[in-house]
């Protein structure tokens, strides 16, 4: 909500494989914002957004198993104008194993790209 001014995103695309980033997923959103989950993390996963909560602020909540050519087309369209702004950390690739202890503890915030070759 800092990067909004307090008012909250008008949309929240979950991608991540992991649970933490699915949970709080809504509570980032403002007035008539639009949480969409895309896949589904392991385990009996549920949001702890409030019913009140997403009435109120009239939120909705949608969800995509697999996306499609179009989806993904519009999806880097956002990206391309600077509406969505990934996080990718570049490590070595000797930083695997560390990086697999990340992803477990849900520490991993955007994607980690692993470097390979000099």
């Amino acid at each position: 909500k800092r990067l909004t001014g307090g008012d909250g995103a008008h949309a929240a695309i979950v991608t991540s494989g992991h649970p933490k980033a699915f949970i709080h997923a809504a509570d980032v959103l403002g007035i008539g914002g639009t949480l969409c989950c895309i896949g589904i993390p392991p385990g009996d996963i549920t949001l702890t957004t409030p019913i009140a909560t997403i009435v109120i602020k009239g939120l909705k909540i949608v969800g995509n198993l697999v996306g499609s050519m179009k989806d993904t087309l519009e999806a880097l369209e956002y990206v391309r104008c600077g509406l969505v702004k990934p996080r990718v950390e570049v490590r070595p690739f000797k930083d695997l194993p560390l990086v697999y202890d990340e992803l477990e503890r849900g520490d991993v915030l955007g994607r980690v790209v692993l470097k390979v070759a000099q």
